[in-house]
């Protein structure tokens, strides 16, 4: 018993020391791991206008909950984490979705040309950057619905509870 404890111990700090470096990381990359409640999630989803055969993202996705109320809508939703421990437990809790892909790749890197709905939490000071690159490579008509922060430039379609919803033009 005090093996079996010791060793749980021992996995839950290994745990807390390579999560450490994430949220530092996050400050420099578009934002740390700062979950929505469920709530949130929801209005986010209903503002999105999903419909079948899109195909959404989540960038920055954390645990994966925004990504799992888009695919009941039956879209294919993709989850973008930089963050391998956040990426491995999505894999896990996720693995029998099949319209559900998990992506460990750092959001900056991605390409968004294939994107009808992009989700977004990245803090004010990138959000400028960001909006160059969804204007950039996501096509026209294409959403972005992004949670508290908004762009400089563009003007909300859509907004509701600190969601804000934009459509990319060219």
């Amino acid at each position: 018993m005090i093996y079996a404890m010791l060793a749980l111990i021992i996995i839950l700090s290994l745990l807390i020391i390579l999560m450490a470096p994430f949220p530092v990381v996050g400050f420099f990359i578009g934002a740390p791991y700062y979950p929505s409640n469920s709530r949130k999630v929801k209005k986010m989803i209903e503002l999105a206008d999903l419909r079948k055969g899109q195909t959404v993202a989540d960038l920055g996705a954390g645990d994966g909950r925004v990504i799992y109320e888009a695919s009941k809508k039956g879209v294919e939703a993709h989850c973008i984490e930089i963050n391998p421990i956040l990426t491995l437990y999505s894999r896990l809790k996720f693995r029998k979705i099949k319209n559900i892909k998990i992506i460990n790749k750092n959001m900056w890197k991605v390409d968004l040309s294939s994107y009808d709905r992009i989700f977004l939490f990245c803090l004010s000071k990138e959000m400028k950057k960001f909006e160059k690159k969804l204007q950039m490579e996501m096509k026209p008509g294409s959403l972005v619905i992004s949670n508290i922060f908004k762009f400089n430039k563009w003007i909300p379609v859509k907004a509701q509870d600190s969601i804000y919803v934009y459509k990319v033009t060219k």
